[in-house]
C-alpha cells in the first residue's frame, strides 16, 4: 500500500510525496511574480518588467495549481496523471511560443509598414491603419 514515494490505493496514485517541496517552490514564485507584477505596474522606470512578471505569475499558477492536484486526491489513475502532465507542458510551451510569433509577427508588419511609408509618397494621404492593412497583405 505505501511506498517511499508514492500512496497507492487500488492502483490509483492518491499521493505523490515529491510533489509537496515542488509545489512550495511554485507558490512561493506565485507570490514573489505576483508581487513584482504589481510593483512593475505601479513604478513607472520598472514597466518594461510588468509583461515578463505577469507571464511568469501565469506559468506559476498553472504549475502550483497541477502539483496541488498531485499531492492529494481521491486516486487517479497513471495514463491522467501522465496526460495532465503533458497537458500543462504543452500549455506553458505553447503559450510562449505564441506570445513569441505573435511579436515577431508585429514586428515585421510595423517594419513594412515603415517601408510602405517612406517609400511611398501617395502613403502620406493614407491613415496608419490603411497602411498596416497594406503591409500585412
Amino acid at each position: 500500500f505505501f511506498t517511499s514515494h508514492e500512496t497507492l490505493a487500488y492502483s490509483r496514485i492518491i499521493c505523490l510525496e515529491w510533489m509537496y517541496p515542488v509545489h512550495i517552490l511554485l507558490s512561493y514564485g506565485l507570490v514573489v511574480t505576483g508581487i513584482g507584477a504589481f510593483v512593475t505596474r505601479v513604478v513607472d522606470s520598472w514597466k518594461p518588467y510588468h509583461m515578463a512578471f505577469g507571464r511568469a505569475f501565469m506559468i506559476c499558477m498553472y504549475w502550483a495549481m497541477g502539483s496541488s492536484i498531485l499531492i492529494h486526491n481521491s486516486g487517479m489513475p497513471r495514463s491522467i496523471l501522465f496526460f495532465f502532465i503533458v497537458m500543462l507542458a504543452a500549455l506553458s510551451v505553447g503559450w510562449v511560443a505564441i506570445r513569441v510569433h505573435a511579436a515577431r509577427l508585429q514586428a515585421t508588419i510595423q517594419a513594412k509598414a515603415d517601408s510602405i511609408w517612406n517609400e511611398s509618397k501617395d502613403s502620406r494621404n493614407a491613415s496608419p491603419s490603411e497602411i498596416m492593412k497594406q503591409a500585412a497583405q
